[in-house]
């Protein structure tokens, strides 16, 4: 039986790729977080710090069935560009995947496959504007990244074994995850009810002015099934297209009421000022938090 680890499963990517090959008939699923997430049936949840090199040493020696890695955990610090820039930040994450797999490849002789988590961040996108489309074959980005230090260090673990890895560069990533910081999710549905409850329309509040692509969680562990397992190239790097594009205040094609479901002629996803409640407007949306309060009981 394929036996697959998924490391940050309390995390977007993590979460549902548990969910996903927990699903599939003949899959063995053991994953790892500091904290164990609710609502995963049919997984093995193991409670593991990877920067405790003792306690991963002693966890991972262990796993002798493993054949495939999801390395989807992840080290952030406050103020998340900033973090991205720090050594130290680089260095903790290399060091977290160092203390899960050094001890996993000695112990899982039969491993096959690893995939491991990029983004758009190997292209520059968190230092200035990129070239676009970017492409995994073009030269990379002269700049300090965890990422390099993760890529070279699986490369040369990999060199004369069996085994074959992939990187995912997915952008912005939206799925389900409670209790994750990186989950935007939750946030734009309390905004939309805080929005119903005032009695307008879903309005946009705000933000850069071009169009970023997005994928769902789920079909981003779906690809690890369709792709990694059956299709794709040793050492193969996937990524997806981050495009600036300007846009008008509202949204293209049929611009639907918010309030209404019908066409109306104008954008009701325009920007307003005053959609949402921010620092020193506590006391004017009191009433609002507290409507939508009573419904969550």
């Amino acid at each position: 039986m394929p036996t697959i680890l998924i490391a940050g499963v309390s995390g977007l990517v993590g979460f549902a790729a548990a969910k996903h090959f927990a699903r599939l008939p003949g899959w063995k699923v053991v994953a790892v977080s500091r904290r164990t997430p609710e609502g995963l049936e049919g997984v093995e949840v193991i409670s593991v710090d990877l920067t405790d090199r003792a306690r991963s040493a002693e966890v991972f020696g262990r796993m002798r069935d493993v054949t495939h890695l999801v390395y989807a955990a992840l080290y952030e610090k406050p103020g998340l560009v900033r973090g991205w820039r720090e050594r130290d930040q680089m260095e903790t994450n290399l060091r977290m995947l160092e203390h899960l797999f050094e001890p996993l490849r000695g112990a899982a002789r039969g491993l096959e496959h690893v995939t491991l988590l990029q983004g758009t961040k190997a292209y520059g996108a968190h230092l200035g504007p990129i070239t676009v489309p970017a492409k995994e074959r073009q030269p990379r980005h002269q700049h300090e990244n965890f990422y390099w230090l993760q890529e070279d260090y699986l490369r040369a673990r990999q060199a004369g074994q069996p085994w074959h890895w992939t990187i995912l560069r997915p952008q912005v990533i939206f799925g389900e995850s409670l209790g994750s910081h990186m989950n935007v999710i939750p946030a734009i549905g309390v905004y939309a009810a805080l929005l119903k409850e005032a009695g307008r329309p879903l309005s946009f509040p705000g933000g850069p002015s071009w169009v970023r692509e997005a994928v769902d969680a789920d079909l981003l562990a779906r690809v690890r099934v369709g792709g990694h397992l059956a299709r794709m190239r040793e050492r193969d790097v996937q990524h997806q297209q981050r495009r600036r594009l300007r846009v008008a205040p509202g949204v293209a094609g049929d611009r639907r009421d918010a309030r209404h479901g019908r066409g109306t002629g104008r954008a009701a996803l325009a920007c307003r000022d005053d959609a949402v409640p921010r620092a020193g407007m506590a006391d004017d949306r009191a009433p609002l938090w507290s409507a939508f309060a009573r419904t969550l009981r």
